[in-house]
């Protein structure tokens, strides 16, 4: 299957919306994969489930990925 680019168009705030959204998913990707690699928990930022702590760190990156794109579109387009 090959890969195809979606292009979505949004009102500026709702961009920046779903950024923030996007770093609350990373941080808690990163705080779970760091839960399971050391037993510590941060107790203001959700664990979610995971098989492994790669597997959350993988998500974790995927999210990054996907954020710096968006961050990335949006800098090219309003300069």
């Amino acid at each position: 299957m090959s890969e195809q680019h979606v292009a979505i168009e949004l009102r500026d705030l709702d961009c920046h919306q779903l950024l923030s959204g996007l770093d609350v998913l990373i941080e808690q990707w990163k705080a779970t994969a760091n839960y399971l690699r050391t037993g510590e928990v941060d107790s203001e930022v959700c664990i979610r489930e995971s098989h492994s702590e790669h597997e959350a760190t993988s998500i974790a990156e995927s999210y990054i990925a996907i954020r710096d794109d968006i961050r990335h579109q949006i800098k090219r387009q309003t300069g």
